[in-house]
């Protein structure tokens, strides 16, 4: 809690109940001179007895009140200010584990990225050396099934219909 507010509570605290008395004897003190001193007149006056009444005791007590409702909203806005803070400690102390635990799972995931690019590339190596392996074999095959059908009319229909579908088969791959 801000030591500043604190202290401004206890002052507003102790101005509560001494403002009102100050307040009373200041107007008692004016109204009594005003009507005797300046108007001559010391018995009883029903203006006199209305004015203190009216302005010192009335004014102190809405004095009193109102220093009270401030009073009341500076402890209201201490509880929210340490609340805050707690809050903005306990944000920032959470903020913190979420951040290491994103570096780790990045570094994780960073990690199972080079696998992959690597498995990526051990697949088009194998890719490129399979083709390559079957590419001499298909080439002779298809060769010797071109060589087979240009005399395809001296087979019988039903090998001629097999090496033709091997050979289409086999230019496909």
């Amino acid at each position: 809690m801000d030591l500043r507010k604190k202290q401004q509570l206890k002052q507003v605290s102790s101005i509560r109940f001494v403002l009102p008395f100050i307040l009373f004897f200041i107007v008692a003190s004016y109204e009594i001179w005003e009507h005797w001193a300046l108007e001559g007149k010391i018995e009883f006056d029903f203006h006199l007895t209305y004015e203190v009444l009216f302005f010192g005791v009335f004014g102190p007590i809405a004095v009193f009140f109102a220093l009270s409702f401030i009073i009341r909203l500076l402890k209201k806005e201490i509880a929210i200010s340490t609340e805050l803070e707690s809050l903005n400690r306990n944000l920032e102390k959470l903020v913190t584990e979420r951040t290491e635990a994103l570096k780790l799972r990045n570094s994780e995931l960073a990690r199972a990225n080079e696998e992959l690019k690597q498995l990526d590339r051990l697949k088009s190596d194998f890719v490129s050396l399979v083709s390559h392996e079957l590419r001499g074999p298909l080439t002779t095959l298809n060769g010797g099934l071109e060589v087979a059908l240009q005399t395809e009319d001296q087979l019988p229909s039903e090998p001629r219909r097999i090496l033709k579908v091997v050979a289409r088969e086999s230019k496909r791959l």
